[in-house]
């Protein structure tokens, strides 16, 4: 998994949005993994869970990183993968507890 390309990190997306959408029964759906999407998606329906807004902009930043440091090397792509997968870990846990 060392090339992290754009299909994988928009097929990552679609999954999480899934899971968060099929998961919350919310008015409005999370449409995007932007910090201004999940802002908007937590004021839209007035989360007050905090846990799972910092879990999802921490998958989204690691999503981030990945997409903008694709010329780094391959142990500091490893890295940021190997972050990426923890964010995605917690997440799911978040979201399996609600």
């Amino acid at each position: 998994m060392l090339d992290f390309d754009i299909e994988q990190r928009m097929s990552l997306q679609r999954e999480i949005l899934k899971l968060i959408n099929q998961r919350f029964d919310y008015p409005e759906q999370l449409n995007g993994l932007s910090n201004g999407a999940i802002d908007l998606w937590e004021k839209s329906n007035q989360i007050i869970h905090l846990e799972l807004i910092q879990s999802l902009k921490n998958v989204a930043e690691s999503l981030f990183v990945l997409s903008t440091r694709s010329q780094e090397s391959i142990s500091l792509q490893n890295t940021n993968i190997h972050e990426l997968n923890q964010n995605i870990i917690n997440l799911k846990q978040i979201v399996m507890k609600n």
